[in-house]
């Protein structure tokens, strides 16, 4: 179907279920993260924004402002993005505008086809703490980006399903080992 101009559009009906089913993913998405995460403010505050993108990056489906994968695509090639490659970041300088602080944790995933990348769909999420100057990392005495906690550059956390250990390391730096590995020692 074509419009007064020439250009390609859908047919209503069309339109109608490919919203629909946008809107549907969204919402698994937002269920999934709220069901799994690990953060109060995430499970019971809501504070985490899900949304899909095509495979330019231009926004498909978002419920408000969120982080965009621009970062990403000027990071890695397209020949560097693989099914099972999964993107960790939350640097504010480097989102483009997409994360106002860092306490905003971004995962970035890229969706394939019959080995074509077709969209991405993305998480951002507020996390309690984020290892800065004051517990919950939201100092107002805070002078510089690096007093409120880790800043995370766009990088791989899993690359084609396959975890990157070192970067994993560093995230669970101040979460304590569930159970714990180490055992405390009195002092005399």
């Amino acid at each position: 179907m074509t419009d007064h101009h020439g250009h390609e559009s859908l047919a209503p009906a069309t339109l109608e279920i490919v919203e629909g089913v946008l809107g549907s993913t969204m919402r698994e998405i937002e269920a999934q993260v709220e069901r799994t995460a690990r953060s109060t403010n995430i499970r019971e505050a809501n504070d985490h924004v899900p949304a899909i993108f095509d495979a330019a990056g231009r926004s498909v489906a978002s419920v408000s402002f969120t982080a965009n994968v621009d970062p990403i695509l000027k990071r890695w090639r397209a020949d560097q993005i693989h099914p099972g490659d999964v993107f960790l970041w939350n640097h504010p300088y480097e989102s483009e505008g997409g994360i106002g602080h860092l306490p905003d944790l971004c995962l970035t995933l890229p969706v394939f086809v019959d080995g074509r990348l077709i969209a991405w769909v993305q998480e951002l999420g507020h996390v309690q703490d984020i290892c800065g100057i004051v517990p919950g990392s939201l100092s107002e005495t805070a002078t510089e980006i690096f007093q409120e906690g880790l800043i995370v550059p766009p990088l791989k956390l899993y690359e084609r399903g396959v975890r990157n250990e070192a970067v994993h390391r560093v995230c669970r730096s101040r979460t304590p080992a569930f159970p714990p590995t180490w055992k405390a020692t009195s002092m005399r």
